[in-house]
């Protein structure tokens, strides 16, 4: 951690203001690997319903929640309105059951997968920023 004197340290967090915004929306916007740039489509032959799909490495994963009704399933508070918005609820074994033709369920080590990468990636944009905010922060004491 550096050792910073006190005159300094009012300085570097008005100059850690103005970096914050860029920050967040470096964090929110910036384009990366695993990301999607776009959604792909996947109509259900069951009922003709379209759900976006997605792409994160060599996986295809839905990126909405299945609204097929079949066995035990149902509606947040019992209102058609949140299935057609959010997707239906299912019990586990409805839920094992519902998935169409060449999908099914992501098993742990398919989750898992997803994640170290989501995860990866977000530290290196994380450790990337860091980086430059760290940098700065160094040359604002010594030349300033």
């Amino acid at each position: 951690m550096l050792d910073i004197n006190f005159d300094h340290k009012q300085e570097i967090k008005y100059k850690m203001k103005n970096y914050l915004p860029i920050i967040v929306c470096c964090a929110l916007f910036c384009s990366t690997n695993v990301y999607p740039q776009k959604y792909d489509e996947f109509i259900d032959k069951r009922d003709n319903q379209t759900y976006k799909i997605v792409k994160v490495g060599d996986q295809v994963w839905m990126a909405e929640n299945m609204n097929y009704k079949m066995g035990v399933s149902w509606c947040f508070v019992n209102e058609e309105s949140y299935c057609d918005t959010y997707g239906r609820l299912y019990d586990w074994y409805t839920a094992t059951k519902v998935c169409p033709a060449g999908w099914h369920l992501p098993t742990d080590k398919e989750y898992i997968i997803t994640q170290i990468m989501l995860i990866s990636d977000i530290m290196k944009k994380v450790l990337f920023f860091g980086h430059l905010l760290k940098r700065d922060i160094v040359l604002a004491i010594l030349f300033n």
